[in-house]
């Protein structure tokens, strides 16, 4: 059975440590306690059995991160090297006993955090429905650099590039062109 008592502190623990660094205590608080709501709401659910993960955690989340990386799920590992957080859109998933489901409110928590980081560049990576979500974060925060799936490769050179060092799309797309060697030997 989950018991949100026994975690509740080293959860607060590793978001604070994470978060903290922004110094933006009230939206913190804000975050860590919706994500601790949820938490409760998700295990309270009828026939529940167990979370994916023994202690529930957006273990992507990267302190001083220069950009975030929308990915589908918490198990999702995108080929990105660099200062970048990533955070999924169904934060966590929860195993009933007779199915799974995912927390549906990746959405509310990644504006939360976005407010508390003042990050400008997201990609997204094999996220479906990313137009949409592309649109309501836009919305909130029209200043926004988004890259879709589509532009994955854009979004790591633009995310080197805020962490100071060059990134072949190379590495990324397969293809091997003169303009990736030049672009790498130029930042050398």
């Amino acid at each position: 059975m989950f018991n949100l008592r026994q975690i509740r502190s080293s959860i607060i623990e590793k978001f604070l440590k994470v978060l903290g660094v922004y110094n933006k205590r009230e939206l913190t608080q804000k975050f860590i306690k919706r994500w601790l709501e949820l938490l409760q709401i998700y295990s309270k659910l009828p026939n529940f059995q167990s979370f994916h993960c023994k202690i529930p955690f957006l273990d992507g989340l990267v302190p001083h991160a220069k950009s975030v990386l929308v990915v589908p799920f918490e198990d999702t590992q995108p080929p990105v090297v660099g200062n970048v957080s990533v955070f999924p859109l169904y934060p966590f998933r929860v195993y009933l006993r007779d199915k799974s489901i995912c927390c549906k409110e990746g959405l509310e928590l990644l504006q939360l955090y976005l407010d508390i980081t003042n990050i400008k560049v997201i990609g997204f990576y094999r996220v479906g429905n990313y137009k949409k979500i592309m649109d309501s974060l836009k919305e909130r925060k029209p200043k926004l650099f988004c890259y879709p799936p589509s532009l994955f490769k854009y979004f790591c050179l633009r995310n080197k590039a805020l962490n100071g060092s060059f990134y072949s799309p190379s590495k990324v797309s397969g293809n091997s062109s003169k303009k990736s060697v030049a672009l790498q030997t130029k930042s050398v």
